[in-house]
C-alpha cells in the first residue's frame, strides 16, 4: 500500500508531500534511490532501524529510528530486507532549511538520526505515528507536528524560488505568459531559423522560416550563394529559396543538388 498526501497551507510552500508506504517482504535485500536534489524525513513504524550503504555498497550504516535524508547529487543504496512500514516528508528544494536551519548543508549526501537534529521530540513523534490507528490518521499526526514546527520560522527565500522556477522552466516550451516564449507554430519553426539571414532578428528569421513554399518568391542564379556567404548577418530582407534555387546552390558548389524521391521510393 502507497499513500501520497499534498500538505494544506502554510506547510505546502515547504513540503512537496507526505507518504506512506506499507509492504511484505521483497525477494531482494537492497534497492537504488535515484537522487531528487531534496531533503527527506523517514520514520520507520514497523521495524526499528534503517539500512542505508554508501553508493558502492561496501559500508552499511543501520540506523535506530527517524532519519532525515539530505539533498543527493549521486545514487543511494537501502536495505529492502523483511516487512516494511514506513512513513515520509519529501521537502521542497527551498523548504527544508525551515525545519534544519543551519544544519542543511551539511546533510549533503548524507544520511543522519533525526534525533541528532530535532532531539527528544524526534522520538516521541515517531511514538505518536506508531500509536496511530489507521494510515491517514498518521499522515495527520506528522502534518500537525510540522505545522507546529513551521511556527517562527524564517519564510521561504523569494530569490530562490525565483531561481528555481528558471531553472524548471522547459527552455523549448517556455512560459507562454512570458515575452520571448516560443509558441507552437515557432517551434515548429525554430529549427530553421538558424540557416535563415535574419538569424540576429527573431521575429523576421520567425516569419520567413514560417512561409509556405508555394508563396516564396523564387531565387534568383547567385542569390542563393550570396545568402550562404553572408553567414547569417543580420538586416536586409531574403525568403527561403524555392526547390529551384536550392538546385542551383548545390550546383553552385559543384554538386549534383538534392535527389528527388519518385513517388515510390
Amino acid at each position: 500500500m502507497f499513500l501520497r498526501q499534498r500538505p494544506a497551507a502554510p506547510l505546502a510552500a515547504y513540503v512537496e508531500c507526505l507518504w506512506y508506504s506499507s509492504r511484505d517482504a521483497l525477494p531482494h535485500t537492497y534497492e537504488c534511490s535515484l537522487p531528487t536534489g531534496c531533503a527527506d524525513i523517514v520514520l520507520p513504524l514497523l521495524q526499528d532501524h534503517l539500512v542505508r550503504e554508501d553508493e558502492h555498497g561496501l559500508v552499511a550504516r543501520w540506523l535506530r529510528g527517524a532519519v532525515v535524508q539530505g539533498p543527493f547529487d549521486r545514487f543511494g543504496v537501502r536495505g529492502t530486507t523483511g516487512p516494511s512500514t514506513v512513513l515520509g516528508v519529501h521537502f521542497r528544494a527551498d523548504g527544508a532549511a525551515a525545519f534544519f536551519g543551519g544544519a542543511l548543508p551539511t546533510l549533503r549526501n548524507r544520511t543522519e538520526l533525526l534525533e541528532d537534529l530535532w532531539g527528544l521530540p524526534a522520538r516521541t513523534l515517531r511514538e505518536r505515528l506508531q500509536a496511530a490507528t489507521s494510515p491517514q490518521n498518521a499522515l495527520l499526526v506528522m502534518h500537525e507536528h510540522l505545522v507546529q514546527r513551521l511556527m517562527g520560522a524564517p519564510p521561504v527565500d523569494s530569490l530562490g524560488r525565483v531561481a528555481l522556477s528558471a531553472f524548471r522552466r522547459d527552455p523549448v516550451q517556455g512560459d507562454s505568459g512570458r515575452r520571448g516564449a516560443l509558441r507552437p507554430r515557432q517551434r515548429r519553426t525554430a529549427p530553421c531559423i538558424g540557416r535563415c539571414r535574419h538569424a540576429g532578428n527573431g521575429t523576421a528569421a520567425q516569419k520567413c522560416a514560417g512561409r509556405d513554399s508555394s508563396r516564396q518568391d523564387r531565387a534568383a542564379p547567385g542569390e542563393v550563394q550570396q545568402a550562404a556567404r553572408a553567414g547569417g548577418q543580420a538586416g536586409g530582407r531574403w525568403r527561403l529559396p524555392t526547390r529551384a534555387g536550392a538546385d542551383r546552390f548545390h550546383a553552385g558548389f559543384g554538386g549534383s543538388g538534392p535527389r528527388r524521391r519518385g513517388p515510390g521510393a
